[in-house]
């Protein structure tokens, strides 16, 4: 995120780690499970210099 690969967009961070994880296509349909049972509900930052908000930290550690 630091490098501004990702830039603090969900879309963005999506593409990234599913171009970085999945090597074979056969595996693109897990990989969307997988990152919307992760990332379900979660909003891109409207500011990346406002820090990660609450509500995001709550939202990942309900699902652990």
């Amino acid at each position: 995120m630091h490098k501004r690969v990702a830039a603090f967009d969900i879309e963005d961070f999506y593409f990234l780690a599913r171009a970085a994880l999945v090597k074979d296509e056969r595996y693109l349909d897990r990989f969307d499970r997988v990152f919307g049972h992760c990332f379900k509900g979660i909003e891109t930052l409207p500011d990346p210099q406002t820090g990660i908000p609450d509500a995001w930290l709550r939202k990942m550690a309900e699902g652990f």
